[in-house]
């Protein structure tokens, strides 16, 4: 029951999105897209990086790739 609930909460998000994207001015949009990447930072960081490192095999390499993916994105965000 849980699966289905979850799996049918991103796609009515989206459906409320563009409702009310048409609605909002810029300071609207940039609210929302601070929450879907607020959202994304605290998954990835509390329910995915944590638990890897927590079970404690090769953490130095986990960390260097880590902050190696951060780069690059960084530097994908600066260029487009």
């Amino acid at each position: 029951m849980s699966m289905i609930v979850f799996g049918s909460v991103t796609p009515a998000g989206i459906f409320v999105g563009m409702a009310v994207s048409d609605d909002i001015d810029g300071v609207g949009i940039a609210v929302l897209i601070a929450l879907a990447a607020g959202t994304f930072i605290y998954v990835s960081l509390i329910e995915i990086v944590q638990p890897e490192l927590v079970a404690g095999h090769h953490n130095f390499w986990k960390l260097i790739v880590m902050g190696v993916g951060w780069g690059l994105m960084s530097m994908l965000a600066l260029w487009v």
